[in-house]
């Protein structure tokens, strides 16, 4: 893969912490991220002390969130055959959103305490995936 030929545009580009997508789609898109993990949860990697350098940003935090948002687009380009579609809303709309989104977390976080404990063979990035 070669970043230098990339080029990112709004149908491919997608910063946000925050996305919709088919079971199909996240099960791909973590298989992808999963490398990135694991590099970056090896006390080895020279990218381990790196990627847990503070972001700088205003409430704190790693760089680690910017890296895999970053992801989600190299992944997009990476993946034509995948389409994406952006929305624009009110401060209003985009509150009700989060608030359903919120609820229904909620609501699927006692199942997925249930597969995690079933599931305790799975490879790391799935358990990564099912901590949430």
């Amino acid at each position: 893969v070669s970043l230098i030929d990339m080029q990112n545009h709004a149908p491919n580009t997608l910063y946000c912490n925050y996305w919709y997508g088919s079971q199909k789609f996240w099960l791909e898109f973590m298989e992808f991220c999963a490398p990135f993990y694991e590099l970056f949860e090896d006390k080895n990697s020279k990218f381990y002390g790196e990627i847990r350098a503070s972001a700088r940003y205003h409430g704190g935090g790693t760089l680690i969130p910017f890296f895999m948002e970053r992801l989600f687009s190299t992944f997009l380009i990476l993946r034509p055959d995948i389409t994406s579609h952006g929305f624009t809303w009110t401060a209003a709309k985009h509150l009700e959103i989060l608030q359903t989104m919120r609820n229904q977390l909620n609501l699927c976080q006692a199942q997925l305490d249930q597969i995690a404990k079933k599931e305790a063979s799975l490879p790391i990035w799935k358990k990564w995936l099912l901590r949430g």
